[in-house]
């Protein structure tokens, strides 16, 4: 009986001491997630669980506030002593990027770098101090500007640089032109025509020109002029060098051309000047005689008859002047064509005669 009672107890020990799991291993050593038993009794045994990966290093993004930047190795210096960890680059990091003109980290408004990474080139109205002399932008090389077409100081097209710039000038300073006018200012001087008429008239200015008849005297002698001078298409109005004894305004013939204080040269067409200004041709007298019409012709032989009645001054003589220039009866005071302050006064013709009349263009 005491036997008994210790085998029994040996037993229940033994159970007591199998080991026990979560897969539900039962006391006869039987597993339920066991395959099953083949045909030599051998039991397959689960597949080990893998092991974890190791988890990745942390990476450190920079130039992004938000953490959401990609990382990257190499730091670029910023214009304020920042570093900028993009691959983009940026104006003012010493390297010149795509778009760029140049980058040096320094910008100058008269350096070689323009702020904006813009090269300071000819023309762009900056002054490349050293390079160049001046640079007016879009007015490099105006006529008569500041700065010439290569950021030069010379070269600047104006009047006196020897080349005629015809769209500004009439002439380069030094020429003189077919009537012997002077450039000035590379314009010639503003001068006046002075002709002897082609025509020659009677006392009573008759010819066979179509003028008005009601023009009589020495408005019939201005429109005889203007005829003359339109048909050899010279420029302005023309009056002659003819005066009457009506003592009126207009008598003299300095009255009518109004050219008093002119500064204009005189000159016949197609020859050259005869007197710098109206004082000079009133003070001197023509400096050469004046025979050459409004054609530009020369009238032959010289010297040839003028009527006139007009002293040096301009100013009616008051001598015979067929009944004022109205009449083939009688005489009336002519000149001859000669230089100086004769030009105007020699002595009577008789009225029936042809004489020549002097034309002078009058201030416009």
């Amino acid at each position: 009986m005491r036997r008994t009672s210790t085998l029994l107890l040996i037993a229940l020990l033994g159970t007591a001491c199998q080991p026990s799991d979560d897969t539900g291993t039962t006391a006869s050593g039987t597993s339920e997630t066991e395959t099953g038993h083949d045909g030599d009794n051998s039991i397959t045994e689960a597949e080990p669980e893998p092991e974890p990966e190791p988890e990745p290093e942390p990476t450190t993004t920079t130039g992004d506030p938000t953490g959401s930047g990609t990382a990257d190795d190499t730091e670029s210096p910023t214009t304020d002593g920042a570093t900028d960890t993009s691959d983009d680059g940026f104006c003012g990091d010493g390297v010149v990027q795509e778009g760029e003109g140049c980058d040096d980290g320094v910008f100058d408004p008269n350096g070689p770098c323009l702020p904006g990474c813009n090269a300071n080139v000819c023309g762009d109205g900056h002054v490349y101090t050293g390079v160049e002399d001046c640079d007016a932008g879009q007015q490099n090389g105006a006529y008569g500007g500041s700065c010439s077409e290569t950021c030069t100081g010379t070269g600047i097209p104006s009047c006196g640089d020897g080349i005629l710039q015809e769209e500004y000038e009439a002439c380069e300073e030094g020429q003189t032109n077919g009537d012997g006018l002077l450039c000035n200012e590379c314009q010639f001087d503003d001068f006046r025509y002075i002709f002897l008429s082609s025509v020659k008239v009677n006392g009573a200015m008759e010819t066979n020109l179509s003028v008005p008849d009601s023009a009589t005297g020495i408005y019939r002698a201005d429109a005889i002029c203007n005829v003359l001078a339109y048909a050899a298409e010279l420029p302005g109005t023309y009056y002659a060098w003819l005066s009457d004894n009506n003592n009126h305004d207009e008598s003299d013939a300095a009255d009518r051309i109004k050219a008093a204080g002119s500064s204009a040269v005189y000159v016949m067409p197609g020859v050259g000047k005869v007197a710098d200004n109206w004082d000079d041709l009133l003070s001197n007298g023509p400096s050469e005689p004046i025979v050459w019409t409004e054609k530009s012709d020369e009238v032959m032989p010289v010297p040839a008859s003028v009527w006139t009645n007009t002293s040096p001054q301009g100013l009616s003589l008051g001598e015979n002047a067929c009944n004022n220039w109205t009449s083939t009866q009688g005489s009336g005071w002519a000149a001859a064509t000669v230089e100086n302050l004769n030009w105007t006064t020699q002595g009577l013709d008789l009225c029936d005669e042809l004489l020549h009349l002097y034309c002078i263009q009058g201030q416009d």
